[in-house]
């Protein structure tokens, strides 16, 4: 019963982060007037469709993907309503707006999640837990966390977030005490393994106490403020985690795809909604934040060769940039394919 529920939400999220996404580009898109030949939720055939106007709305037999197909989206049309004939500045917008959605939906459920917390985390020390020695000789009482190993600390989950991007067991502080800034150099944490990926990370042993921040009671405009910042917090963490995987700081086998996520998902069934609904706005924003890389294929990928022309004041060769697409698509492809079968054959060894 835990496995079909958890593959049940795993579809769900996922048709719900896709349809976001397409819709951004979808409502833009008719915003500025340019004709959307279709728009799909899922991949393959048709389960069922309809036309509306100039576009013809479909559900499709397999949830894992969507697509919002304008004209002229990927090359030369004479339709003046084109996508490719818009001023770079309306393509930007469009192509901006989907990542934006998934961000959105992020924050949308961030701000769900911090509604429920009883107070607002802060920087502040609480209590230095006496499971980890390494702390308690260095970290006191009242210390405010301003940075962890040169990255800024905002809210509570910040230190958790960049200490978990380490893995050497160790973490440098910067914290403000007594009105004075404090440097705290190879602070002793602790270490683990993920003996199904391989990878490894640092963490703070909390021990029995729980967590050990100051909380602040919440307000209206403090749980505006809180949900943004974790929601500003998570995008650093997608941000910090592709510099880990180019630098080699985290393998390339950690990287997981639809069947890992909903391998895990399946997992935390049992532990309630909030850890489920905090994997999904992360992934929500996670898909928001990678959409943008400046990668062919990718909308950050066309968002790139928008802002060329915007530069350069004339449009690059539309042959160039499909063939460019066009293999970064099938580049991409691959990638989800080799990550695909990796997360079966994990299920199985």
């Amino acid at each position: 019963m835990n496995i079909f529920l958890g593959i049940l939400i795993s579809v769900l999220a996922f048709a719900l982060m896709i349809f976001i996404h397409e819709f951004g580009h979808f409502i833009t898109a008719k915003l500025f007037k340019v004709k959307v030949n279709k728009f799909a939720l899922g991949m393959g055939p048709a389960l069922f469709k309809f036309g509306k106007g100039e576009t013809e709305y479909s559900l499709r037999a397999f949830p894992i993907g969507g697509y919002c197909a304008m004209e002229g989206e990927d090359g030369e049309s004479e339709e003046p309503r084109a996508f490719v004939n818009q001023k770079p500045w309306k393509r930007l917008i469009i192509l901006v707006a989907g990542a934006a959605m998934n961000i959105l939906l992020g924050l949308i459920i961030m701000s769900i999640l911090v509604c429920q917390m009883p107070l607002l985390g802060t920087r502040y020390i609480a209590n230095v837990p006496d499971a980890n020695e390494g702390i308690a000789e260095m970290l006191q009482v009242g210390d405010e966390i301003l940075e962890v190993n040169g990255k800024n600390v905002y809210i509570t989950s910040d230190v958790d977030y960049i200490i978990a991007l380490d893995n050497d067991g160790k973490a440098d502080f910067l914290v403000r005490r007594d009105g004075e800034e404090i440097e705290l150099k190879d602070v002793q944490l602790s270490l683990y393994t993920d003996e199904d990926s391989g990878s490894s990370g640092t963490y703070i042993d909390y021990g029995e106490e729980g967590y050990q921040f100051l909380g602040k009671e919440k307000t209206f405009f403090g749980v505006i403020g809180y949900s943004i910042s974790e929601t500003i917090s998570t995008v650093r963490l997608v941000l910090y985690s592709f510099a880990s995987l180019i630098t080699g700081k985290i393998p390339i086998k950690s990287i997981g795809g639809p069947v890992a996520v909903t391998t895990t998902i399946v997992k935390n069934v049992t532990s309630g909604w909030k850890p489920i609904l905090k994997l999904i706005g992360m992934i929500s924003i996670n898909l928001g934040v990678f959409n943008l890389f400046p990668l062919p294929a990718l909308d950050g990928g066309r968002i790139l060769f928008a802002l060329i022309e915007m530069i350069i004041r004339r449009p690059v060769s539309r042959k160039v940039e499909g063939i460019i697409h066009t293999v970064g698509f099938i580049l991409l492809l691959g990638l989800m394919a080799l990550i695909f079968f990796k997360d079966i054959l994990s299920l199985f060894i």
